[in-house]
């Protein structure tokens, strides 16, 4: 991030590289179908699938801790962690009470739900613009949590079109309805296309062989 910047630093978390080829999509590939041999996040396996859920999943729950609590307080508190513990085994429990120290911030549900809590939500978007007499177009729609577990995060919705709007959605509940208006009819709308948040998509689906290969 320091060298080429966030936005290349992401993608490198959402596609690896060719000498580092651990990375989210495989995650994503290999548990779409079936989560029910992964690991969660504190149990650290280390054989392969399993390994994927750290070397893909685990960047990005930590940058999504990151963006939660800002990125001063991610680094002030993870220094800190290693200050305290160099040359120890530094319990996951420990540098969780730094970051909430650094940061002010309560963080059982993140832990809970991100590390704690094997898997990812399922989710699902649905859409459809209507034109307005003189504002544009009204675009309507639900973000569909499928999976059994309903998690609480936010999420980037996005129209693209000749206007381009961004909006960060929360979800909370099985089922998140969204209302905006656009100057012009959007192409379309997009569920998070940068994928800054941990989730499957039904196209991330059916796609385990290529994961293992």
């Amino acid at each position: 991030e320091d060298v080429y910047g966030e936005e290349i630093m992401r993608r490198y978390i959402l596609n690896g590289s060719p000498d580092h080829f651990m990375n989210l999509q495989l995650y994503l590939r290999y548990f779409a179908d079936d989560n029910s041999s992964e690991p969660s996040l504190r149990v650290m396996n280390y054989e392969y699938p399993s390994f994927l859920v750290i070397q893909g999943k685990g960047p990005l729950v930590f940058l999504m801790l990151r963006d939660f609590i800002g990125k001063e307080a991610f680094l002030k508190g993870f220094t800190s962690a290693v200050e305290k513990y160099a040359h120890t085994r530094m319990p996951l429990d420990q540098i969780k009470k730094e970051w909430e120290v650094a940061s002010g911030k309560n963080l059982d549900s993140f832990f809970k739900q991100w590390i704690d809590q094997p898997g990812a939500p399922h989710l699902k978007l649905e859409w459809q613009s209507e034109k307005q007499d003189s504002s544009g177009y009204r675009v309507v729609g639900t973000i569909v949590q499928t999976s059994e577990s309903v998690y609480s995060m936010p999420i980037e919705l996005v129209s693209v079109g000749k206007e381009m709007k961004k909006l960060q959605i929360e979800l909370n509940d099985k089922t998140t309805e969204f209302d905006f208006v656009v100057s012009h009819k959007p192409e379309k709308v997009l569920l998070d296309p940068e994928r800054k948040s941990l989730w499957i998509d039904q196209s991330d689906k059916g796609k385990k062989d290529v994961a293992h290969a």
